[in-house]
């Protein structure tokens, strides 16, 4: 009885570590990029991390319908190029929504306690209330002169 747990042991390890070996082809980035709601990455971690786990959990909830929508696609003969697509837009209806939904409160959060008061009180380093000259004090500016 155990040589059979061994042998299935051994199988299993063997089966793992074969697509290693073949050189598996590589995944590009960019094909997953359009997948995920990417509004908030100009916002700093605090409010991009809560929305990649929206993202996340958008992706294992979407899983499914994406697969069957992309499936039925596949079983009525549409090319390879439209099935794709048709899973990507049905995995996107899940990601897009969750990711700007979790990310939503941080985001509400980082603009009422952070923007609003560097905005109004100034940031480090600059006095409150500075406002950046348009063109530099030393060089006026002179109205362009037309011809007619």
């Amino acid at each position: 009885m155990h040589i059979y747990k061994i042998l299935f042991a051994a199988v299993a390890v063997c089966c793992c570590l074969a697509p290693l070996r073949s050189g598996a082809e590589e995944v590009q980035e960019d094909q997953f990029d359009g997948f995920f709601f990417q509004g908030y990455d100009d916002d700093g971690l605090f409010v991009t991390v809560p929305a990649d786990i929206g993202n996340g959990v958008g992706l294992v909830v979407g899983a499914i319908p994406s697969a069957l929508t992309a499936g039925a696609f596949h079983m009525f003969y549409a090319p390879d190029y439209q099935v794709v697509e048709a899973g990507g837009v049905a995995m996107r209806c899940f990601t897009y929504p969750l990711g700007f939904l979790v990310g939503l409160p941080f985001k509400i959060l980082k603009v009422a306690f952070w923007d609003a008061p560097v905005a109004l009180f100034g940031g480090p380093g600059e006095p409150p209330g500075a406002i950046a000259p348009a063109a530099p004090a030393s060089q006026p500016v002179e109205p362009e002169k037309t011809s007619r």
